[in-house]
């Protein structure tokens, strides 16, 4: 007989236990099922609550990443050893290299001036660095003048160094130029104190030239008079008498000398008081005021006070109209104007050499309708083609450095289109000369462009 074809009656004890038994087994079985359903829901919540924080770090890491892209620096990001885990768009186009080149090279290939101290682990635990100035390296082996910043991170598990590197190229051209213009300025206000100061000393030698002048005439006029005493003595005293003082004074060879000696003298001194009132004029103060100018005189003076300029390389000829209208003008800046024009020519002609003689300079003047046309002509280099369109352009220059700072035919520019509402044209021939043409107002209507006008 088998277990299960016993039947307990309800009173039996052993009934009583199997009940119980089973009521708690069933109870525990449901408490089980409780305890499972209630760690499922909290595994599940888990898993979302993870899932979130892995989306939101995603997210972070994408925003991250889009922000070190679209930084305007170049960003490098290192182990410690100094290999290269990461760099950003902008130090890929600096660098002129790609992600897959970039790892694993040292950042001394980037930036090969850096001391040794901060290629090291200590680096690790320093504090964020402000800017210094070092050298960065292009793939090309180009280098160019950089600023560099590094912070460590402080994530234990990856560890890095983030390097921070500015291009600062257009900065330091600008700081030089900076730099320039402050020395061309210092230069200038010593060329104008020299200036004042020439017109001062001219002004101060202007008295005692026409002293000389005025006394070299009164001696030629009294040799003259004693030549004539001389000779009417002459018919006083016995030839042989004569002849014998004539003789011991060498009285023939200084009548034939001295007059040449004083003619030389009043040349010489003519000439003098020429460059005194030319420098007088060419450095009399500048004033915003216009006035009534002739620029034939203008030019005369300019030439002149240049003469030092051009002598030694070109022969200057002028061919001045003599039915030329005044101009309203500043008189001090156009002596600008044709002073460097006349510099420029003269350069030209040096550059090209005076192996087949001396160069040639001309300066014409003409009257227009409604305007003056004053050109400056060389026989020099030339311009080329692609180059003309930019000579009025500030610090643009095809001279040596330290020859020319790109500033006199801006300033020409400046002076005759802005401040005399003119204009100017350039005509060149390359291995031939250039021509710089400008015309000025003489009132009413704006000149004829110089370039149409012959």
């Amino acid at each position: 007989m088998s277990t299960s074809d016993i039947k307990l009656e309800a009173g039996d004890p052993k009934h009583a236990r199997l009940t119980a038994r089973a009521e708690r087994e069933r109870l525990a079985r449901k408490e089980a099922e409780r305890l499972l359903d209630e760690k499922s829901r909290e595994l599940y919540q888990a898993n979302q609550a993870l899932e979130a924080v892995h989306s939101a770090e995603k997210k972070a890491a994408a925003q991250l990443r889009a922000i070190l892209e679209n930084l305007p620096i170049a960003v490098l990001i290192a182990r410690p050893d100094g290999t290269v885990r990461w760099i950003n768009e902008p130090a890929r186009g600096l660098f002129g290299t790609t992600p897959n080149l970039a790892r694993d090279r040292e950042v001394s290939a980037f930036l090969p001036h850096l001391a040794d101290a901060e290629r090291a682990e200590a680096i690790m635990s320093a504090p964020p660095s402000d800017p210094s100035a070092t050298v960065g390296r292009r793939s090309d082996g180009s280098e160019f003048p950089a600023e560099v910043s590094l912070t460590a991170t402080e994530d234990p598990s990856e560890p890095s160094v983030i390097w921070m590197v500015r291009d600062v190229t257009h900065r330091t051209l600008q700081e030089q130029r900076r730099l320039k213009l402050e020395d061309d300025l210092r230069r200038a206000q010593r060329l104008e104190s020299l200036g004042t100061m020439a017109g001062g000393i001219a002004h101060e030698l202007n008295t005692p030239i026409q002293f000389i002048i005025d006394n070299t005439n009164f001696l030629g006029d009294a040799f003259k008079d004693m030549a004539g005493a001389i000779d009417a003595l002459k018919t006083e005293v016995s030839p042989d008498k004569c002849d014998e003082i004539l003789g011991q004074f060498d009285l023939a060879y200084l009548t034939e000398e001295i007059p040449n000696a004083i003619e030389q003298s009043r040349e010489g001194l003519k000439r003098v008081a020429e460059i005194v009132l030319a420098i007088k004029r060419f450095s009399h103060p500048a004033t915003a005021a216009k006035e009534d100018n002739d620029l034939n005189q203008i030019i005369q003076t300019t030439v002149l006070v240049s003469k030092n300029q051009w002598k030694y390389v070109s022969e200057l000829d002028l061919e001045l109209a003599t039915d030329l209208p005044r101009v309203k003008s500043n008189a001090g800046e156009l002596n600008q104007v044709l002073l460097n024009l006349i510099v420029n020519a003269a350069h030209a002609i040096e550059d090209k050499g005076t192996a087949s003689g001396m160069g040639k300079i001309r300066i014409a003047t003409r009257a227009v309708p409604g305007a003056v046309e004053c050109s400056v002509s060389d026989s020099g280099v030339g311009i080329k083609p692609e180059l003309r369109d930019k000579i009025f352009d500030l610090f643009f220059t095809t001279k040596a450095p330290g020859r020319g700072t790109g500033q006199g035919l801006a300033l020409v520019h400046s002076i005759v289109t802005q401040s005399h509402g003119g204009r100017i044209a350039v005509d060149s021939e390359l291995g031939k000369g250039t021509t710089l043409t400008f015309a000025l107002p003489t009132g009413g209507d704006a000149p004829a462009n110089p370039a149409e006008g012959g």
